[in-house]
């Protein structure tokens, strides 16, 4: 068994896997943001993923469906509809039940999701430079024990 530093407070220590963790979201998330501002794109990296969810999906697409796959709350769910909606990205149309609205993506949002999934692609294998499939298979292995962990927590 690993030994973690243990948290104290909001201060995770630097040695801790929580730090870790965190700190990689943070570099990951100013670079991708850098990168979508330079390249002029209007939508965040969370949006990113809502415009590929909707590209792929199969079917109606409501509110609900995207909390699920995003693991975020309503609130902050529709903050995020209501700015891409306003931007163009995404229209909401009333669904059979009334009560519904379907979320699709528009021809600006296809345009901007053709740039994110390209640089997205280009990221994902600068990130992979000098890794091997071997230990990135590895990583994947250990990223899903520690997963399970925290399901059980």
């Amino acid at each position: 068994m690993v030994r973690i530093r243990t948290i104290r407070g909001d201060n995770l220590e630097k040695n801790s896997l929580m730090y870790d963790f965190k700190d990689f979201n943070c570099m990951l998330h100013k670079k991708i943001s850098a990168r979508l501002k330079d390249l002029n794109v209007d939508s965040s990296p969370l949006q990113g993923r809502i415009l590929m969810y909707l590209s792929n999906a199969s079917g109606e697409v409501c509110q609900k469906d995207i909390e699920k796959i995003l693991n975020r709350n309503k609130s902050t769910t529709s903050e995020v509809l209501d700015t891409m909606e306003k931007n163009g990205l995404i229209k909401r149309e009333t669904a059979n039940d009334s009560r519904k609205k379907n979320i699709l993506i528009t021809s600006k949002g296809r345009e901007e999701l053709e740039v994110v999934s390209s640089d997205r692609e280009f990221v994902e294998k600068e990130l992979m430079d000098g890794i091997s499939n071997e230990e990135y298979q590895q990583f994947k292995r250990f990223l899903n024990k520690i997963k399970k962990n925290l399901e059980r927590i």
